[in-house]
Order: C-alpha cells, then sequence, then structure tokens
C-alpha cells in the first residue's frame, strides 16, 4: 500500500499548491541479531526499492552524531520524512468540501441502530445512512461492542516528548534524519523514533512506540513515566548534545492491535457497517489509501487489496468475527 500512498501524497500536493511531505530520510537502526532490519531490506528488495544498508562503520561514518553503537546495523531510506499532519487533514477537509462533501464537528456517538439504512444517533442530532464508515480510534470499542463485535484493542497512552538539541546537528537543514531503533534490550522492547528539529525550534522529537492501557476518557490522568526515562536514557548513550530532560511533554493515544497491523473490516451481518481501526500508531502515512479501501467497501466495490491480512478474523481466539 505504501507506494500509492506516496502517489496520492505527491498528487494532493499539486492539487493544494501545499507541501506536505517533507524528505528527511528514514534510518532504522538495530542491534545484534538485526532480524528486524535484515527482514525489512529483504522486503525492499522485493519492491526494488531506494535503500542502503550500513553496517557499523558506515553508520558512524554517514551519521557521525551517533555514539556507541557497538554491533549496530541500519537500513537507510531517502525517501522516507515528515507528513505535515495540520496542512494534510487542511488539504483534505478543502478538497472534500470543494467536491460537494459537508462536515460537522465532532460530536459523540450514544447509539448506532443497524438495518438497510443505519441510524446513528449523537449527543446532538441522528443521521440515517445507507452505509456508515466509524474510524473512532481508540473509541471504537465503544462503538462496536454494542452491535456485537468485539475487537483485540488496547488503547494506549503515549509519552511524546521534545528534548532540547543542536539546530547544526539535529535539524532537517542539517541533514538529520528521521530514525527508529528496533532493538530489543535486555528483555525490553526499546521500539523507540524521532523525528529531527522541525516542529518545535531547536526541539528533538524523540519517544517510545508504547506506553501504559488507559481509557481515552482517562487522558487526563495521570501517566507513568517510565518511558520518559528509558528514552532519557537512550538518548544520553547514543545522541551527543542532547538535553538531559524533555522541554516538553504531550500526550498521544495509539490503538493497538496484537500484530500490530491494523483492521479494515465490515460488521459480519450488516455489511453497511464498515470500521477501520487498530492503526498502532502507523496509520496516518497509509490514510489516502486505507480512506479509498474503506470508502469501496462503502460503496460495494471490490478494493483493490487482498484484505485478508487486514480482517478482524485474523484474531479468532479474541475476536467474535
Amino acid at each position: 500500500m505504501m507506494p500509492e500512498a506516496y502517489k496520492i501524497w505527491h498528487e494532493l500536493e499539486q492539487l493544494s499548491g501545499e507541501e506536505l511531505l517533507l524528505n528527511t530520510g528514514l534510518l532504522t537502526l538495530e542491534d545484534s541479531p538485526h532480524e528486524n532490519i535484515l527482514k525489512m531490506k529483504r522486503h525492499l528488495e522485493g519492491i526494488n526499492a531506494d535503500f542502503k544498508y550500513l553496517d557499523r562503520d558506515g553508520l558512524k561514518q554517514k551519521f557521525p552524531m551517533l555514539q556507541h553503537l557497538g554491533t549496530y546495523n541500519a537500513v537507510y531510506e531517502p525517501t522516507g520524512g515528515i507528513l505535515r499532519a495540520d496542512k494534510c487533514c487542511a488539504v483534505l477537509q478543502a478538497l472534500f468540501k470543494k467536491n460537494g462533501g459537508t462536515t460537522k464537528e465532532c460530536f459523540k456517538v450514544t447509539k448506532v441502530i443497524p438495518g438497510s439504512v443505519v441510524t446513528i444517533a449523537s449527543n446532538e442530532s441522528v443521521i440515517k445512512a445507507k452505509s456508515v464508515i466509524f474510524t473512532a480510534g481508540p473509541w471504537t470499542n465503544d462503538i462496536l461492542n454494542p452491535l456485537g463485535v468485539h475487537l483485540p484493542l488496547q488503547t494506549m497512552k503515549i509519552n511524546v516528548c521534545y528534548w532540547k538539541a543542536p539546530d547544526s546537528v539535529y535539524s532537517l537543514k542539517s541533514g538529520f534524519p528521521c530514525f527508529i531503533d528496533y532493538t530489543v534490550k535486555d528483555g525490553d522492547n526499546w521500539h523507540l523514533y524521532g523525528l529531527p528539529n522541525f516542529e518545535f525550534p531547536g526541539l528533538l522529537k524523540v519517544c517510545a512506540h508504547y506506553g501504559k492501557v488507559y481509557h481515552p476518557d482517562q487522558r487526563d490522568a495521570e501517566n507513568d513515566n517510565k518511558e520518559v526515562q528509558v528514552v532519557a536514557g537512550y538518548l544520553k548513550m547514543f545522541f551527543k548534545g542532547v538535553d538531559s530532560k524533555p522541554s516538553i511533554v504531550d500526550k498521544c493515544y495509539y490503538s493497538w492491535t496484537p500484530d500490530e497491523d491494523f483492521i479494515l473490516d465490515q460488521h459480519p451481518v450488516h455489511k453497511n457497517i464498515i470500521f477501520g481501526a487498530g492503526f498502532s500508531g502507523h496509520g496516518f502515512k497509509l490514510a489516502p489509501v486505507t480512506g479509498k479501501i474503506l470508502a469501496q467497501l462503502a460503496s460495494k466495490i471490490q478494493p483493490e487489496y487482498d484484505l485478508t491480512p487486514l480482517r478482524a478474523s485474523r484474531f479468532d481466539k479474541k475476536s467474535n468475527l
């Protein structure tokens, strides 16, 4: 799906005149035995992607700001980058309205009544539609459970951390890439990721790709800061010149599936109720493609992709579908 996602993002840039995708490169790191990045290398070779495999010496030469790499290897993809999410959403909304779409402010769904016409009651009004697509993020099961659908989702609250770091080394302009580290250390899956100084001046975004399980209505509850401490230790070990404490700690929610792949599916009985969920923190980049697939399902059009690996039924023991 990813090649098509790139294509559509670039089409949206041309239609809107806005720069949506900033090319920074993507560096995927892993300590020995390098299982994830070797798997990644095979997949990239299979689609003739542009990438370079770096051993420790190659890594040190290309990214000298990294230190104490030991037996680390990496995959570098020059086409990776950052999507400017605020601009992406604004562009999609503008094009939707231009083509006759109407929007409504956020509301809370209180009841869904299935049928040939689906009735959706909210705290504000009642909406009726021949088909409906739910992409409710961490509230997905709140909506689907009363309809007899129980997805194996965990809702995790993630600490989003920004660290003071010198622009001369870690900024977009200096050539520092986005990165992901898949290393398992002493039984702990670090799975950290970072973006260069961009979103806030002089601040490097580095976060753990996991957190504690919370219902999204508990967003303001006190969070466990263990993950922040893990990231701080990681930065101290590998990154020169980055502050030991974050300047900003924000929160976001992941809807997490057991295999970390998302779900695109329909109600087993009421086929006009469609849902996309469980994006596990990496759904936005694929939004144009997953949106297209969900729209095809709602319009009774056969999707161009085999959805078997994305159906809820793959979790037979954890789902009633």
